[in-house]
């Protein structure tokens, strides 16, 4: 997640460090996707650009990628399974045995069935990257190029390896990127966040975030799945804190 994370940062900035962002040529629907990924995307606009457009990336990835079920089912497929593991859930007595069902379910997914779910895979993989480069074209008034397009393909196929990877562990392994919304203070948790602004810690403990650059992940349980209650940051999501 870490490689992921910073593989993203460098792309923004290889790409779209000259770039200036003008909102003043996105229609209607464009500024309202804009807003529903990143309702703060005013006020980072003109004093963080490279982090609201990770951002933006970021968004895209855990809501198209990393929130699916497993990455390669179809909608009626996913829709199956999370029915089949809440049926299971009403029956089991703890969690434990229900996580490894999943575990060891889709866990033959990944091992037998890749050539079944790649096409699925691939058009998700372009669906993304598509979505990604028309909002970032479109806010920075730059143009698509087979490098820095090459590049972002790299980066949402290892998400999507990345995301099947996490599923398939008997632990529930969350992804962590907490919604910032207008008029909703979201205070910065030094458990799990990272500044990106590179203040201490301790000036920081009653300040609120502003934008969350890159998502974390938190670990629930135990490796056979069940004590839902023990809580691991694997990673710490990226953040950047408001001015004082």
């Amino acid at each position: 997640m870490t490689r992921l994370g910073n593989g993203l940062q460098n792309w923004v900035i290889v790409n779209f460090r000259k770039a200036k962002l003008n909102l003043d040529d996105l229609d209607e629907a464009t500024l309202a996707e804009l807003n529903e990924l990143v309702p703060m995307y005013e006020e980072l606009i003109h004093t963080a650009k490279v982090h609201l457009l990770q951002c933006i990336v970021s968004r895209i990835l855990v809501e198209m990628v990393f929130d699916s079920y497993y990455v390669g089912l179809s909608d009626e497929q996913e829709q199956q399974f999370r029915q089949m593991e809440k049926l299971l859930s009403s029956f089991a007595a703890s969690d434990e045995p229900v996580n490894q069902w999943r575990s060891s379910t889709l866990t033959i997914l990944r091992r037998d069935a890749p050539s079944e779910l790649a096409d699925a895979a691939a058009a998700l993989s372009e669906a993304a990257l598509s979505r990604i480069t028309r909002l970032l074209d479109a806010l920075a008034g730059t143009s698509p190029s087979e490098a820095r397009d090459s590049g972002l393909r790299v980066l949402v196929n290892n998400s999507i390896e990345l995301a099947r990877l996490l599923v398939v562990q008997r632990a529930v392994l969350r992804i962590h990127m907490p919604p910032i919304l207008p008029h909703q203070r979201v205070m910065f948790e030094p458990e799990t966040m990272e500044d990106l602004g590179g203040e201490d810690e301790e000036a920081l403990a009653t300040r609120e975030i502003c934008c969350v650059a890159f998502p974390g992940v938190i670990k629930h349980g135990d490796e056979n799945g069940g004590h839902l209650q023990y809580r691991n940051v694997i990673v710490k999501a990226r953040v950047l804190c408001s001015p004082e």
